[in-house]
């Protein structure tokens, strides 16, 4: 995109907020300008778009764009039509909200647009290939812990709205010294390590042995059903 004409495009936004009273409406339409003006220049930057199917789809932070193939741009990891800049900013949501909840924070804080479906497709795409790639860590590597740790596991079923009733595992792993006392009738446990699971009970104790396998002292602290 020519200098001349991006110059162009922010005198119009210039022009457009003569007699502007609202602070929030200036830096609101001026965020809107710079994210029209970036899609364009991030899909200029790619080059000529070729007539055949030698070019894709994919999402990015400015929107979707046309890429070649050709274009080191359009290597997106794992098979996912987003670009690897966007994919972190969807997982960092994804992690730490709820998917719906993410969704729209994405969309309210960075102006993106991705369902919710998507953001639960990509943070638990990326969640299982991090499980796999841990279970490759040689346990040799981790030094033994001596230290006395308590451990909790309890599950339950919860209604879903894909699966219906759907099994729930829940672990809770401390140090022995993180249960302190705040007052004389009122105790806490400082840190804990949790490990969630959605199933059964064996993919779950696989998931939890990456915390507790190179625990030397552990005493389990559970309750018992026939």
């Amino acid at each position: 995109m020519e200098t001349s004409s991006l110059l162009s495009k922010i005198q119009e936004w210039e022009a457009s907020q003569k007699g502007q009273t609202s602070a929030y409406d200036y830096e609101k339409t001026f965020d809107q300008m710079w994210q029209e003006l970036g899609k364009k220049v991030l899909q200029e930057s790619l080059g000529e778009i070729p007539s055949d199917k030698n070019k894709k789809t994919l999402m990015s932070k400015y929107g979707k764009l046309t890429v070649p193939k050709r274009h080191p741009y359009c290597r997106t990891p794992y098979g996912f039509q987003m670009s690897p800049y966007l994919q972190e900013l969807v997982v960092f949501a994804g992690q730490n909200h709820v998917f719906e909840d993410a969704s729209e924070q994405l969309e309210k804080l960075a102006s993106v647009q991705v369902t919710a479906k998507q953001v639960e497709r990509l943070t638990h795409g990326y969640g299982e290939l991090l499980e796999v790639s841990s279970k490759g860590l040689s346990k040799e590597v981790q030094q033994l812990d001596q230290q006395m740790h308590y451990g909790m596991i309890d599950g339950g079923m919860v209604l879903t709205r894909e699966d219906n009733w759907k099994e729930m595992k829940l672990s809770r792993v401390f140090k022995a010294d993180s249960h302190m006392g705040s007052s004389e009738n009122c105790n806490f446990i400082r840190e804990s390590n949790y490990t969630a699971h959605f199933g059964g009970c064996n993919p779950f104790f696989r998931k939890l042995e990456n915390t507790t396998d190179y625990l030397a002292n552990m005493v389990w602290i559970c309750d018992g059903a026939k």
